[in-house]
């Protein structure tokens, strides 16, 4: 596979928006001998169509919706950085920003403002403009990411370390009810315990960084892991919802605290994107648009100009193909 032949298909008219916009640090991306990235994926012969169309469709309508289109390609260039060994997953983040736009517009935010970084000021991540008096508003997005659950993550820890595709004579109970939605360092940390604990029988306990504990119970020797459970397999309780939003609070106080333009009198917007881990499917719209209610609720009373949405990739079924 071929660097050369993903840059030789961006040049081609149907990609032209993705070319319009990212075009730049693809093709410094393209040069460099890991190149591997998921644009220059897609644009090869036999990459995914049906990603690369939806790339280029959402970019397009993008563009259609800024008031000043040409920062765009200004913004990418000066926020991905083209070397960085975490450069897909920064230009995921930008295209979840572009998704973020997508989703306001169809709560009645017809245009957005690109907005450049500025040397020694705090700046929102765009603006857009209210239908109500045409005012331009702030927004701050960030991805709520909640990668695995501590229920997989105990599962294929303990299943490596019995040397058998089922966890022969590891008999592991995950007793912590609900099970906790964790992102990529949380799910990293959970499993470097669970593969250096000392495999003895009885209740073993780990903190994680919210407060949260998760809990398992080894009774070795009698029988194989215990298949995996799903979100599905409880009575959906509080508790799941307790643990989204003390993450979701956590990352909504640090963009406050960090972006002076968050804490000015007026409007301002704080946009979530929540990544959902596999075992959450089934109730991922009812958790989110709960976890909005309940923000919107205590942030109403706090700050009554500050707007909260959450929504999923899976709100809206197109919108997961990034």
């Amino acid at each position: 596979m071929s660097s050369e032949r993903a840059i030789s298909n961006l040049e081609l008219p149907e990609n032209e928006p993705l070319r319009w916009l990212f075009g730049s640090v693809l093709k410094k991306r393209a040069t460099l001998e890991i190149w591997d990235c998921t644009p220059l994926r897609f644009l090869q012969e036999n990459g995914n169509l049906v990603i690369r169309l939806y790339w280029n469709e959402v970019i397009c309508e993008y563009r259609d919706s800024l008031d000043n289109p040409a920062d765009a390609p200004k913004k990418v260039d000066d926020e991905l950085n083209s070397e960085s060994e975490l450069f897909d997953q920064a230009l995921h983040d930008f295209m979840g920003e572009i998704i973020c736009t997508r989703h306001l517009r169809r709560q009645g935010y017809e245009k957005c403002r690109v907005q450049l970084r500025l040397p020694k000021s705090s700046t929102p991540d765009f603006y857009v403009q209210t239908a109500e008096d045409g005012s331009w508003v702030p927004v701050e997005f960030k991805n709520l990411r909640t990668t695995r659950s501590a229920d997989a993550v105990l599962r294929d820890a303990f299943v490596e370390r019995s040397g058998s595709r089922r966890g022969e004579g590891m008999n592991v109970a995950l007793v912590n009810n609900p099970p906790y939605f964790l992102n990529e360092q949380e799910a990293d940390s959970l499993r470097n315990w669970a593969m250096h604990l000392k495999l003895e029988s009885g209740v073993h306990q780990f903190a994680l960084s919210d407060g949260g504990t998760v809990t398992v119970r080894l009774d070795m020797g009698k029988g194989d892991l215990r298949e995996e459970r799903y979100i599905s397999d409880f009575e959906l309780d509080s508790g799941v919802l307790e643990g989204l939003y003390k993450k979701a609070k956590r990352v909504i106080e640090e963009s406050i605290r960090t972006k002076s333009v968050m804490r000015e009198r007026g409007k301002s917007i704080a946009v979530l994107r929540w990544c959902v881990p596999n075992e959450a499917l089934l109730w991922s719209r009812f958790l989110s648009s709960e976890l909005q209610r309940r923000l919107r609720a205590e942030y109403r009373a706090v700050d009554a100009g500050l707007e909260i949405h959450v929504f999923t990739d899976w709100d809206h079924q197109e919108d997961k193909l990034t």
